[in-house]
């Protein structure tokens, strides 16, 4: 596989807060200023995984305050572009990929490329911060810094 193929995003969910890590990559170029997470109109917490430039387009219509379409996942071959986390309630989650919307109600969540080191993580008691800390460790396919928003009542 490329490097330019591997997916660099671990998003993480629990007890209302969505984590995200900072690392980015497309082709060889690396950076770590990505932002993966937003907070939208009525608190509920947003993350992508995938494209960067379809999660950027996702997360400033959130931050936008919903404004307009949203843009969604598109099929590439046989994956989806990007995949959503949601959560408007705590212990609750959508994601929501070109397939489709599945919803969950789980104490905690993971997607992306470090998605099994941090469910293990939180499985071992971990905050969403933390998991995403977990996988910027022990994943080669994390990186940067963590950045968490929460959910708003």
């Amino acid at each position: 596989m490329d490097k330019g193929e591997l997916g660099v995003t671990t998003i993480a969910y629990r007890e209302g807060v969505m984590a995200g890590d900072t690392g980015s990559a497309m082709g060889y170029a690396l950076t770590n200023d990505a932002i993966k997470v937003a907070r939208g109109v009525g608190g509920a917490v947003h993350g992508c995984s995938g494209a960067g430039a379809c999660c950027s387009e996702y997360l400033e219509w959130v931050k936008s305050g919903y404004r307009g379409n949203p843009p969604m996942p598109e099929m590439d071959g046989e994956s989806s572009t990007f995949i959503i986390l949601k959560s408007e309630r705590v212990g609750s989650v959508e994601i929501i990929s070109a397939r489709g919307t599945e919803r969950y109600e789980t104490a905690y969540f993971a997607i992306g490329a470090g998605a099994e080191v941090a469910l293990g993580a939180m499985h071992a008691g971990a905050d969403a911060e933390g998991a995403v800390n977990a996988a910027i460790a022990h994943s080669t396919c994390t990186s940067g810094r963590v950045i968490s928003v929460k959910l708003e009542d």
